[in-house]
């Protein structure tokens, strides 16, 4: 019984930590705002996501991964020319 509920206060405080308050999640939906989390674990896959987001931001963004950040830093301007 103790490792049942174990289990599910695991699942409830995993669930919790990641949930969104209503009011903010109705404003991102009117508002057309649409989050996704992918994981991507191809190198061809991420350096492809990679050059499509600079590509096509209009923004200058900040990859969180010391990867991500050393190929938008090399490969930034010839992508910026390209467009």
């Amino acid at each position: 019984m103790k490792e049942v509920l174990e289990e599910q206060q695991y699942l409830f405080e995993s669930l919790w930590s990641k949930a969104v308050p209503a009011e903010q999640r109705t404003r991102e939906i009117e508002e057309g705002i649409c989050y996704k989390t992918r994981i991507i674990s191809n190198p061809d896959e991420i350096i492809k996501e990679i050059s499509y987001l600079i590509t096509n931001s209009n923004e200058l963004a900040t990859c969180l991964t010391s990867g991500g950040m050393y190929y938008s830093h090399k490969y930034f301007f010839d992508i910026k020319k390209n467009c």
